[in-house]
């Protein structure tokens, strides 16, 4: 006597397997799209990378401060993938004035004269180091080098911040990235 359940099972590998085809065909098809149109990315130092984004506005002028990119930064797409990056900008989001002098350094490359960008809300910015985009994923430093005009006016006995906190509102990080072919 045959068993009711033979056809059904067939069937169901059957529909799973096309279930995987068409999913394979889905992802190639996202894959190609990314390939040839950059997918951005905005980081938030003080949503994202909280306590390094206080440490840079309360730790004195010249402190290093440590953050780490990895694939869970990274839209699931482009996790686990080798990387080409076409834009990346340090922005300041500042309460309305210019940031004057202001420099960073990212990776030990300075970063100044920042100036309104247009094209990303007019927040003052400006092209990351090379070697940031070229080594995306892993470690990377921070240093305020000089606070322009973001540094407190006065400063309460003990405090040591080279940033007043009130000035300097976030400083973010935008990338422009596609899958390298």
């Amino acid at each position: 006597m045959r068993s009711p359940w033979r056809g059904s099972q067939k069937r169901r590998f059957a529909s799973s397997a096309a279930r995987r085809r068409r999913r394979a065909s889905c992802v190639g098809s996202i894959l190609n799209y990314v390939a040839s149109n950059p997918v951005s990315r905005l980081f938030s130092l003080r949503q994202e990378f909280s306590s390094a984004f206080a440490r840079l506005l309360h730790g004195p002028q010249g402190t290093p401060v440590r953050i780490e990119l990895s694939d869970r930064h990274l839209p699931l797409v482009l996790q686990g993938r080798g990387l080409s990056v076409s834009k990346a900008v340090l922005l300041l989001r500042t309460a309305g004035e210019s940031p004057g002098t202001f420099q960073v350094s990212v990776d030990g490359q300075a970063v100044t004269g920042f100036i309104p960008d247009a094209t990303l809300g007019n927040l003052h910015g400006r092209p990351l180091p090379a070697a940031f985009s070229g080594n995306l994923r892993g470690a990377h430093v921070l240093t305020i080098d000089d606070p322009g005009t973001l540094a407190p006016a006065t400063r309460p006995p003990g405090d040591t911040s080279a940033v007043d906190a009130e000035k300097l509102l976030d400083v973010l990080l935008y990338l422009e990235m596609s899958v390298a072919v």
